[in-house]
């Protein structure tokens, strides 16, 4: 398997939490944001899901009938994830199986897959670590690694 799911959709995962603003060690007068730590998120979301036009070379926002379009045919599918503690020391493998079949008449919509995608991370998002605090710099979908035929990770960048 190597066909990136949804690699032509792009949304960003919108992270509600206190913030700080902190000197970097690599360069004099720079700053990074990041999560206050110790905190956790108060709310995540997903901005807009908008799909790539090839031919424009530019994203646009799905249409009702696009966000209803069927993109996943199993009934489970499992999203993997590792977490990372501050210095990369330990690393956790995390994964979650969701039964999809109560969604699927003839199979998981873009709009329900984006819903599953969003319930884990929230599961996993407070489980990584920059300085810290949970990662709030690798919101921007890539899209879902196949691992198997049913099991995929979640593919964030910054």
């Amino acid at each position: 398997m190597s066909t990136i799911l949804l690699e032509n959709y792009k949304t960003t995962l919108n992270i509600d939490i206190e913030r700080v603003i902190v000197p970097t060690n690599n360069y004099n007068d720079m700053y990074i944001d990041i999560a206050q730590p110790n905190t956790q998120p108060r709310n995540m979301t997903l901005s807009p899901i908008q799909k790539y036009i090839d031919n424009e070379n530019r994203f646009v926002n799905l249409t009702n009938d696009e966000l209803n379009a069927i993109v996943y045919h199993n009934n489970v599918i499992t999203f993997i994830t590792c977490t990372h503690n501050s210095n990369d020391i330990h690393t956790t493998e995390y994964e979650k199986t969701y039964n999809t079949s109560e969604l699927m008449l003839s199979g998981v919509t873009v709009q329900h897959m984006f819903d599953i995608i969003l319930d884990f991370e929230k599961e996993t998002r407070p489980l990584t670590s920059i300085m810290n605090g949970i990662d709030i710099h690798h919101i921007y979908f890539e899209g879902l690694q196949p691992i198997t035929n049913t099991k995929y990770k979640p593919l964030w960048t910054s």
